[in-house]
């Protein structure tokens, strides 16, 4: 019985250590410039961003990210922006817009 009871106490405690990462949402990777995931911009629309941030990066002001999703599923658009920025490595002096389609909200971080 004791066996048992070690064996069960050491299952909850590698469960426990498991459950925050698997509970953690998984971010989408930078795609460039533009990581389009809600498909809702041109091409001619990412050409453009993707011009903008050239620019924005050549007159020093780092560089543009412009992401879009269809829904956050109720999380907040700018702890989101954040947590995209520090997952990318974005820099200071970088901005990243992110536009959530689906729920009319956006954020820049």
């Amino acid at each position: 019985m004791r066996k048992f009871f070690r064996l069960l106490c050491l299952a909850l405690c590698g469960l426990c250590l498991l459950l925050p990462s698997a509970l953690s949402e998984s971010l989408p990777p930078c795609q460039g410039v533009v990581t389009d995931l809600a498909g809702v911009l041109s091409t001619d629309t990412a050409a453009g961003l993707e011009t903008l941030a050239q620019r924005m990066e050549a007159a020093g002001c780092g560089r543009l990210y412009v992401v879009t999703r269809h829904f956050l599923g109720g999380k907040d658009a700018r702890a989101y922006a954040d947590r995209l920025f520090a997952a990318w490595g974005l820099q200071d002096k970088d901005g990243l817009l992110l536009l959530a389609v689906g729920e009319e909200t956006y954020a820049l971080s």
